[in-house]
C-alpha cells in the first residue's frame, strides 16, 4: 500500500512542519494525559493514524480500553513532534466510578495563542549563552508589568511540561530576561540556527521550546529513526497486549491531524453524558482545530450541525460543516454552540508597539539593539 508522507516508521519520513504547524503540534503535545491517569484508549483511533500503510484492524480490536498512562515521552523533533505512550488496561473493564475519572490535563488551551520565533544567530563567546535581541512581537507574548513594577516572575513550561522561571526586569525601554535562560539553553543543546518558540496562551500560560535546525546532521537522523519502526507490529501488539491486560505502547503524531485515541476518562464521559441528536449546532473545540489548516492567528470558529448520531464512542457524530463538507467526529471534539462550552468569541487585538518599542535582551550583559 502506498505511503502517505504524514508518518514516521516504515521509511514513511515525516514531514518538516512550517513554523506554525509544529507550534501547534507542540501545544496539542502539553495537553496529553498526564502519567498515572486515566484514559480511555481507542484502537481505532490508534489504526487510522496509520491506515495508509495496513489494510483492516488486526483480531481482537474492541471498542475501546481503560487504561493508566503508565509512561510518557515526548519528543522534540525537528521535523515534526511526538510522543510515545505507554498504557495498562485498568483491572476493572467497566472502569471507575465517576468520583476516580480525574480532571482533564492543564492546556495552553487554545491554537491561537500569540507567539514569537526566534532564530538563534550567534553565542555570548564569554559563557556560549545565546546573545539575543528580540523584536517588539514578544511583547505580546509575555505579561506586561504592573502600575510601578520593574521586575515580574515568570515560569513558562516546555514542550514536556517542565517548568523554568526567568526574571523579566524593566529598566526604561530596555527589558531583560534573567533567570534559567542558560540553564535552559545546555539542558536543550541549543546552538546556531536553533529556533526558539515563546507562546503564550488565551489562558495566559507561557510555554517555550526550542528546535532543531531540520537540515541538520541530527535532525535528519532523528527523522529517519522516527517512530515506529514496524507499524503493523504495533497495532498488532496493541491489539494483543490490550485485550490480555498487559501494557503496549503506542506512538502519537499530532500532525496527522486525527485526534488523540488515548482520552481522559472525564473528558468521554462528560461529552456522552450529553444528549446528542441531529440539528444540533455546533462548534469544533479551539483544540481540535486541524493543524495544517488554520493559521495561528486565526479567529475563525469552524462551526456546523449535527446530521446523524451513531452508537460508536469514536467518531460517533455525523457533522455538516459550515462550507458544506461532512465528517464523523467524537463528541469531545465539540463544544455546543450557545451551551456551557461556548465562551464569548472575541477576535484578539495584537498590540504593536510604535517607534518607541522595548527592547528584549537576555542576560545581565547582553543589550543588542536591533
Amino acid at each position: 500500500m502506498a505511503g502517505n508522507p504524514g508518518g514516521g516508521g516504515n521509511g514513511d519520513l515525516p514531514p518538516e512542519l512550517l513554523p506554525h504547524q509544529w507550534i501547534l503540534c507542540a501545544l496539542d503535545l502539553t495537553r496529553l494525559p498526564p502519567v498515572g491517569s486515566k484514559v480511555r484508549y481507542f484502537p481505532k483511533g490508534h489504526f487510522e493514524q496509520w491506515a495508509e500503510h495496513l489494510d483492516a484492524p488486526p483480531d481482537g480490536h474492541g471498542p475501546s480500553v481503560i487504561c493508566t498512562v503508565t509512561t510518557l515521552d515526548v519528543v522534540t523533533a525537528a521535523h515534526a513532534p511526538y510522543a510515545v505512550v505507554s498504557l495498562t488496561p485498568a483491572p476493572h473493564p467497566h472502569g471507575p466510578h465517576d468520583g476516580q475519572l480525574g480532571a482533564a490535563p492543564a492546556a495552553l488551551a487554545s491554537p491561537r495563542p500569540s507567539n514569537f520565533l526566534y532564530n538563534i544567530k550567534r553565542f555570548n563567546d564569554s559563557d556560549h549563552r545565546p546573545s539575543i535581541s528580540l523584536t517588539r512581537v514578544i511583547y505580546n507574548v509575555l505579561p506586561t508589568h504592573g502600575s510601578g513594577l520593574n521586575t515580574r516572575q515568570l515560569v513558562m513550561v516546555d514542550i514536556k511540561g517542565r517548568p523554568w522561571s526567568f526574571t523579566h526586569d524593566k529598566d526604561g525601554k530596555i527589558h531583560r530576561l534573567k533567570g534559567q535562560w542558560r540553564a535552559f539553553t545546555e539542558d536543550k543543546n541549543a546552538g546556531v540556527d536553533d529556533e526558539v518558540y515563546f507562546l503564550r496562551g488565551s489562558d495566559g500560560r507561557l510555554l517555550i521550546e526550542l528546535r532543531k535546525p531540520a537540515n541538520s546532521q541530527h535532525a535528519a537522523a532523528e527523522r529517519i529513526a522516527a517512530p515506529p519502526p514496524d507499524i503493523a507490529q504495533e497495532i498488532a501488539e496493541a491489539a494483543r497486549l490490550s485485550s490480555e491486560g498487559m501494557e503496549f505502547t503506542a506512538t502519537y503524531y499530532p500532525h496527522k491531524n486525527l485526534g488523540k485515541f488515548f482520552v481522559p476518562l472525564r473528558e468521554v464521559a462528560d461529552a456522552m453524558g450529553i444528549q446528542w441528536a441531529a440539528g444540533m449546532e455546533v462548534r469544533r473545540r479551539k483544540d481540535m482545530v486541524q493543524h495544517s489548516t488554520q493559521p495561528l492567528y486565526s479567529s475563525q470558529e469552524v462551526t456546523g450541525t449535527v446530521r446523524a448520531v451513531t452508537d460508536s464512542t469514536w467518531r460517533g457524530l455525523q457533522v455538516e460543516w459550515a462550507d458544506s463538507t461532512t465528517s464523523m467526529v467524537s463528541a469531545w471534539e465539540l463544544d455546543l454552540v450557545g451551551g456551557d462550552g461556548d465562551p464569548a468569541m472575541k477576535k484578539r487585538k495584537v498590540d504593536v508597539a510604535g517607534p518607541s518599542e522595548p527592547v528584549f535582551v537576555f542576560g545581565t550583559d547582553l543589550a543588542v539593539r536591533p
